[in-house]
């Protein structure tokens, strides 16, 4: 009886080692037990065990969290038994696919913020920006001007020049380019548009009373490398529109977008003596250069410039332009434009940024027939410099941003022999905080 008491209790020892790669390494923890023995023994931090055996499961199994389970036949109770745990409780690779909303309303964002999807501008085949904004109904657009098909956009039912107009949270649409500016944007080069009704942020301008339109273009380090998009109407409209993107390296990437429209054919299906549309010749260019860095600095440099024509008027002009009334326009922009930000190292939701722009802009209008005409020329240069802070005060829900701003306008309109001139610097300090709950909230 003696010896067989001593033999059921007879003590199995091993050790229990975690592989990485090539090299194995001991694990301490890890739990070893018989099978259907719910009853164990942990290794040490040797990795190291000892569990007697009584004979009624030949078979022990060594687990640890996250890491495979390894189990052995004990046939030699005189063994070392050497059990290897690889990490193997990885979830499998997983592909979500979902569609990029069109049209919704942002439920993180304290103000009441629209958000317009690129699909929402494939809705038409054409067009620029004014004119697709048709289609939303988060903006009133309507025909400001008949003659020339001037468009303007109306949010609260307030006139467009109460709405800040910004690309990529920049003031863009301002002065002279007030009344053409949004036709200037082809919507193929849009990403996605915010619309905020009501107070919008002071980060991004002081001028916004009716809302704020921030407009986002495609990045060089996007999902499209190319695209070619042509148009063309019954009424003799013609568009072109080119994006090529180049990955110089996996930091930095460039894209040159172009765009060209014609409209050369005069209608007039009303009958009414005046053309439908303008007649219009329309071209322009940009280069954009995204980069960032292993550090978290990062940044986005734009240049572009923009040419477009447009006569319109009585059909009678074109035949004889001293008995008909006319007009034509003439403008050209350039705008050049950089965005630099750099993360804190350390501190999550810190982050430093600054903004930077200059925009030139030409206008040249003649209105009436070629013996009594009426001329208005505009000149206006932007300056825009926009340094950032944002950060926490004690946990995410308390947010703020402050910064330093400097803008300066320079208009210069002659009509008639009527000079009008203003020069306006706008230095400024701001500080934004925002309460934002959790969205459970």
């Amino acid at each position: 009886m003696y010896a067989s008491a001593q033999h059921e209790h007879t003590e199995i020892k091993g050790k229990v080692l975690f592989s990485s790669g090539a090299e194995t390494s001991p694990l301490a923890g890890a739990f070893i037990h018989w099978e259907g023995k719910p009853a164990g023994v942990f290794t040490n931090k040797k990795g190291e065990f000892i569990i007697e055996h009584h004979h009624d499961s030949p078979v022990l199994i060594a687990s640890f969290a996250a890491y495979t389970t390894d189990t052995q036949y004990i046939s030699k109770e005189d063994s070392l038994y050497t059990f290897t745990l690889k990490e193997q409780n990885e979830l499998g690779t997983a592909v979500v696919l979902a569609k990029r909303i069109t049209y919704g309303l942002s439920k993180l964002s304290p103000r009441t913020t629209v958000l317009l999807g690129e699909r929402e501008f494939q809705k038409a085949a054409c067009c620029n920006l004014s004119e697709s904004f048709e289609n939303s109904p988060a903006i009133d657009v309507s025909f400001s001007d008949a003659v020339t098909g001037t468009k303007q956009i109306k949010m609260l039912g307030l006139d467009g020049f109460y709405t800040l107009i910004g690309r990529e949270y920049m003031p863009s649409v301002r002065t002279i380019n007030s009344y053409y500016g949004l036709s200037h944007i082809p919507a193929a080069w849009v990403d996605a548009i915010q619309i905020t009704k009501g107070a919008g942020s002071v980060v991004n301008g002081y001028e916004s009373i009716a809302g704020q339109i921030n407009i986002e273009l495609k990045k060089p380090f996007g999902k499209e490398k190319f695209l070619l998009d042509q148009f063309v109407g019954g009424g003799g409209r013609i568009e072109t529109d080119l994006m090529y993107v180049k990955d110089i390296n996996k930091h930095v990437a460039t894209s040159l977008l172009a765009r060209y429209g014609y409209r050369g054919v005069q209608n007039d299906r009303n009958k009414d003596g005046f053309l439908d549309m303008p007649l219009s010749k329309d071209f322009k260019v940009m280069n954009r250069w995204q980069f960032y860095t292993e550090s978290g600095f990062e940044g986005t440099a734009n240049v572009s410039f923009h040419t477009n024509e447009q006569d319109a008027g009585q059909t009678q002009y074109y035949e004889n332009p001293a008995a008909g009334y006319g007009i034509e326009i003439d403008s050209k922009v350039i705008d050049a434009f950089a965005k630099l930000g750099k993360s804190i190292k350390g501190k999550e939701f810190s982050s430093f940024g600054s903004q930077y722009n200059f925009n030139h802009s030409e206008m040249t209008s003649v209105y009436g027939s070629s013996t009594n005409s009426k001329t208005y020329q505009a000149h206006s240069d932007q300056a825009y410099v926009n340094l950032l802070y944002e950060g926490i005060l004690g946990n995410s829900f308390h947010q703020f941003q402050t910064g330093l701003s400097f803008l300066y306008d320079n208009v210069r309109e002659n009509y008639d022999g009527f000079r009008f001139e203003r020069e306006e610097t706008v230095p400024g300090a701001f500080l934004e905080y925002t309460y934002k709950p959790k969205e459970t909230f």
